[in-house]
């Protein structure tokens, strides 16, 4: 079992209705870095999903993180069904392999970052191989005849970290802009909810608010207890959301 890092995984196409056309096109390659147009024409509607999948040997793979990674970063088996899921509101579709001191193995991202997409990379124990895979078309969406979008799988054994910053400036060269953050987001902030949780006052706020903007801070976030008087914690009950407990 050998890990090539100059030559691509081969890509497999699975899932495929008779109304879809699919193709895998590698259109770049440079220092083990592989960019794939994938383009999907059908007259379905909606389309059938469609997921992408492929294998690299499992040598010298310590973890995997993913844009929905808190804490945990180990390796699932290929039994377990948590994945990354990704669209406009949540998370990000990227996942990286990485081995010991953090180098990494395999970092692969699509560009649609807008449409729901699933994505992960799980050890087989049975043959030693991680299996990774992106899903397409697994909710709804706008019909379509042709679907085209990008992927980027680097092998580069550099630092993840590393990996990722690359995948963030391919994203923003081919199809997304990084908003600048603005001023006040660089100032200490104040979040209500460590010391009021939802039981506050105007009164009370505007108090902390001087004391806070003496020490420092610019900005303060209402986190809760704004919409109703109740403070059951409950969140069935707050209707359109018109604050009750602070004026407008």
């Amino acid at each position: 079992m050998e890990y090539i890092r100059d030559k691509a995984p081969e890509i497999k196409i699975s899932s495929i209705d008779d109304l879809q056309h699919v193709s895998v096109v590698l259109t770049s390659s440079s220092h083990q870095v592989y960019c794939y147009k994938f383009t999907v024409t059908t007259s379905q509607k909606p389309p059938a999903p469609i997921t992408l999948n492929w294998r690299v040997p499992a040598l010298n793979v310590k973890g995997v993180w993913k844009s929905s990674s808190l804490l945990s970063k180990r390796l699932q088996a290929d039994w377990e069904l948590e994945h990354l899921e990704s669209r406009i509101s949540v998370h990000a579709p990227v996942v990286a392999l990485f081995g010991n001191s953090d180098i990494n193995y395999l970092t692969f991202a699509a560009l649609d970052a807008t449409n729901k997409l699933e994505m992960n990379a799980r050890i087989r124990e049975e043959d030693g191989y991680v299996y990774c895979f992106i899903k397409f078309f697994t909710e709804v969406q706008q019909p379509f005849d042709t679907y085209e979008t990008s992927l980027l799988l680097d092998l580069r054994a550099i630092h993840f970290g590393e990996s990722l910053k690359e995948v963030s400036k391919w994203w923003e060269q081919n199809r997304y802009t990084a908003l600048k953050a603005p001023p006040e987001a660089f100032l200490p902030v104040y979040s209500t909810w460590y010391s009021y949780h939802q039981d506050l006052s105007t009164e009370a706020l505007l108090k902390e608010c001087q004391l806070a903007a003496n020490l420092g801070y610019g900005t303060i976030i209402v986190d809760d207890g704004w919409q109703t008087v109740d403070s059951n914690r409950g969140y069935d009950f707050t209707g359109d959301w018109n604050p009750e407990r602070l004026p407008k």
